[in-house]
């Protein structure tokens, strides 16, 4: 296992780095924005961009500048998010 994750974290981080914002809209929790192909808004969960993924992700929030990504836990474990 890597350091920095699992190998398929790895793979969806990969992934979502590869992706271009292409648009930027005012959206009813802030700003919404589609990275390649995708609209993503805080508080949604970001489409899968592996065809076997099991991991997810959440948007946490969007600004001008980045799009924080959370990891979305398949049990709570009352730990803080891993970002």
């Amino acid at each position: 296992m890597d350091a920095n994750g699992t190998t398929e974290e790895n793979e969806i981080r990969d992934r979502l780095a590869k992706l271009r914002v292409v648009g930027v809209s005012p959206g009813q929790r802030g700003l919404r924005v589609m990275l390649g192909d995708m609209v993503l808004e805080p508080g949604e969960d970001v489409p899968q961009v592996l065809p076997e993924q099991t991991l997810s992700l959440r948007v946490g929030a969007i600004s001008s500048r980045a799009i924080e990504l959370v990891w979305v836990e398949k049990k709570p474990t009352g730990l803080p998010p891993v970002l």
